[in-house]
């Protein structure tokens, strides 16, 4: 064999991984692996940034809550939302202040040795 035919056939070889039709099974499972692995969202709204509570929290518990203003912006969610009420942190308070606290329980920013980690 000569050298241009080696070096020919050694370029399509190198190539052929790269061509989806060489390994569709394997681009099938990474696109089913993708797919399962879509990023989850969390969003938290703090009642103390302006809510009214009369206008977001369902007056009835459970799954089959009658929906209220609020609620009814995001009702295509439903079904993956929980509403929770009397959530408390003792010994955080402003408002404002007390967000660098809020979801991980830490005291509040204004006390010595303040330390907000996870």
């Amino acid at each position: 064999m000569d050298r241009r035919s080696f070096l020919k056939a050694s370029g399509v070889a190198v190539g052929l991984p790269f061509l989806d039709v060489m390994k569709p099974s394997v681009y099938a499972a990474e696109k089913r692996v993708a797919e399962a692995a879509s990023p989850r969202r969390m969003v938290i709204l703090m009642n103390s940034l302006s809510l009214l509570p009369q206008h977001f929290f369902p007056q009835t518990p459970g799954v089959n809550y009658e929906t209220t203003p609020y609620l009814d912006l995001l009702k295509a969610h439903r079904s993956r939302m929980t509403v929770m009420s009397g959530v408390s942190l003792p010994g955080v308070d402003s408002g404002h202040g007390a967000l660098p606290c809020f979801m991980t329980g830490a005291h509040h920013p204004g006390s010595p040795g303040f330390r907000n980690t996870v």
